[in-house]
């Protein structure tokens, strides 16, 4: 008779994108030997900045000659050899893969290993400020959030994502956590994978660090940001900006306009009403929650005063001032680049020229 080797487990982290992954992976990395000690390895194969990137099925077209990307039929094999009992992967660009793309991917995986996946869920609306958020960051976005939020609620189906890993493994096969802290275990993200993913509880050993490991920009600099994000189309200096406005956040107090939120309560509280019976149907599904909650936080109230105009231009020309004693040089190119969108044709970087071109 022969026997064989039970598949070994493969846990494999999707995100969702905004839902802590950084942190998470941090952690990860700078706890790979502890991690061994209980059982979990967090391998060093195809890691960009802590993250299993390379081994994304998902492979974003700005990305695809960039970075080598390495099919599940190359790395499940190399992996699997390293006979670990429990393997740890994590990347957020794997949730963002075609049915066709994830079946095929599970596919080969599972030839090898005894695959489930770990995702954490948020509450749509706070996702959608959040990636609009990171989007005006990096540079991406120009336009207002109450111009675009239509387009983005549809990319935040919770059901559509886990359909085709519902079909490839099985929900049994499928840990989906609320991103809301007062649902962590241990009122941390890192505490709560560790127990729900492994059943593992925190020891002192275990670095848990601190800070932010992926600022978000008050919501008038974040303003700010979008409006040069109109006028400057050079990479290498929105970069420098952006930073310079991360730094402006931290050294200087909060506004009145930067505790609103992205959205208006009626909107969010329009994008809740169109996802009610799905966030009920998963956590029915996959946390046993008979009275369909998945998230707890109250929804917004509809009371809630709400203004568009975040950033006034005493507060524009306040950055500007903080911005040039940073980074003189930066600043004169800007003076210099904002007139000559003024009169542009185009809608966006004029009004945003007309603006700027006072607080300079």
């Amino acid at each position: 008779m022969i026997f064989r080797r039970p598949k070994p487990a493969l846990t494999l982290h999707i995100g969702l994108g905004k839902t802590g992954t950084t942190v998470l992976q941090e952690f990860f990395w700078e706890n790979r030997k502890l991690l061994e000690k209980n059982g979990i390895t967090y391998p060093d194969y195809g890691v960009v900045a802590g993250a299993h990137h390379l081994l994304s099925p998902h492979i974003p077209p700005y990305l695809k000659n960039a970075w080598n990307f390495k099919p599940a039929e190359e790395w499940a094999p190399k992996l699997a050899r390293s006979r670990a009992a429990q393997t740890l992967l994590s990347s957020e660009l794997i949730s963002s893969g075609q049915s066709d793309v994830i079946t095929e991917f599970c596919t080969a995986v599972c030839e090898r290993f005894k695959l489930r996946i770990v995702v954490y869920l948020r509450r749509q609306d706070h996702l959608i400020m959040a990636s609009y958020n990171q989007h005006v960051k990096t540079g991406k976005q120009r336009r207002k959030l109450s111009e675009i939020y239509q387009n983005m609620v549809r990319r935040f189906d919770f059901e559509a994502t886990l359909k085709p890993w519902v079909d490839a493994i099985g929900t049994e096969n499928i840990v989906v956590r609320p991103y809301e802290r007062e649902q962590f275990y241990g009122n941390d993200i890192r505490l709560d994978f560790l127990y729900h993913a492994f059943g593992v509880e925190i020891d002192d050993e275990l670095q848990l660090g601190g800070g932010n490991a992926n600022p978000r920009l008050d919501t008038s600099i974040l303003e700010y940001k979008r409006l040069l994000n109109n006028i400057v189309s050079d990479g290498e200096k929105l970069l420098r900006l952006q930073r310079l406005l991360t730094g402006y956040c931290e050294v200087r107090e909060a506004t009145s306009a930067d505790k609103q939120s992205l959205l208006p309560a009626a909107i969010r509280l329009e994008i809740l009403a169109g996802y009610e019976q799905q966030n009920n149907a998963i956590a029915r599904t996959y946390l046993g929650r008979t009275d369909g909650k998945l998230f707890l936080e109250p929804p917004p109230n509809p009371g809630t005063t709400w203004q568009d105009n975040v950033l006034s231009p005493e507060e524009a020309t306040s950055i500007a001032v903080f911005l040039a004693g940073k980074d003189p040089s930066l600043m004169q190119w800007l003076s210099a680049e904002v007139p000559k969108f003024v009169d542009s044709e185009q809608y966006g970087p004029r009004i945003a020229a007309r603006f700027l071109a006072g607080t300079l």
